[in-house]
C-alpha cells in the first residue's frame, strides 16, 4: 500500500528469498533479522522449498519451547512492506501454537534488489496493535491463524483500521531445524481489510513466517 495507497506487508519478500546470501543491511532491525532468516533457512518462495530446514523426528521435539522471529506479508499489486515480530510459545505436547506479532511498522521499497546488501527500504510509518497467533501443532507440522486489528494513517494522514486476516496458507507450516536450532516456517496468506477516509478496501495478501527457539 501505502496505507498510504492501501495496506501493504511486501514487495521485498520475493527479492529477498531470491538472495543468495550475505548479511542483510536495510537499516531497519526488523527488515534486516526477516531477511537473515530467510537467507538462513533457504526458503525460496515456498516451505516446500527451504534449502536448509533439516527434518525432525516429532520424538525428539521438546515438550515446549519458546520461539522468536519476524512475519512479512505482501499486498498483492503494491510497492511497500509490514514487518512485525514474533513472539510465540510451541506445546508439543498439547498440540498448540500461540504468540503474537507485535513492533509492526510499514516500509517503502525503495529499490529491487539482488542481494541483500543492496536492499534499502524506507520507514513510512509504524503501526499500533498487536495481531495473535493460535495455531494447531500435529507432528512436525502446523496449521492456523493470525488476525487481529492495527491502526495507521491514510494518504491525508487520516486514521486508517486494518483488520488482519491471515492464515498459515494451506496448512503447510512445519518445524524443523537450521543449524541445530529448532525453527519453525510457513508461507502465510488471507486478506487484509483497511478502513479509513477513503473508504474499505480488502486485498489479498502473501508472505512469510519464521521463527527459531530463544536460547
Amino acid at each position: 500500500m501505502t496505507i498510504q495507497k492501501t495496506l501493504v506487508i511486501g514487495a521485498m519478500i520475493v527479492p529477498l528469498a531470491a538472495c543468495g546470501g550475505g548479511s542483510a543491511g536495510s537499516g531497519d532491525a526488523r527488515v534486516d533479522a526477516l531477511a537473515q532468516g530467510i537467507v538462513e533457512t533457504g526458503w525460496n518462495g515456498s516451505v516446500n522449498d527451504v534449502a536448509n530446514l533439516v527434518d525432525v523426528d516429532p520424538a525428539t521435539l521438546p515438550t515446549t519451547a519458546d520461539l522468536t522471529g519476524q512475519v512479512g506479508v505482501a499486498v498483492f499489486n503494491t510497492e511497500t512492506t509490514v514487518v512485525g515480530d514474533v513472539n510465540a510459545t510451541a506445546d508439543f505436547d498439547n498440540g498448540a501454537l500461540t504468540g503474537s506479532v507485535s513492533n509492526l511498522a510499514e516500509f517503502d521499497d525503495t529499490n529491487e534488489c539482488d542481494v541483500i546488501q543492496t536492499c534499502t527500504v524506507g520507514l513510512l510509518q509504524e503501526l499500533t496493535g498487536t495481531l495473535d497467533l493460535d495455531a494447531t501443532i500435529s507432528g512436525t507440522a502446523f496449521d492456523g491463524d493470525i488476525s487481529g486489528t492495527l491502526g495507521g494513517s491514510d494518504a491525508d494522514g487520516g486514521p486508517a483500521s486494518i483488520q488482519v486476516d491471515a492464515v498459515i496458507a494451506n496448512g503447510n507450516g512445519v518445524f524443523g531445524t537450521v543449524d541445530g536450532d529448532l525453527t519453525g516456517i510457513a508461507n502465510v496468506g488471507g486478506s487484509v481489510t483497511i478502513t479509513s477516509g477513503f473508504g474499505t478496501e480488502t486485498s489479498a495478501i502473501g508472505g512469510v513466517l519464521i521463527i527459531e527457539e530463544t536460547q
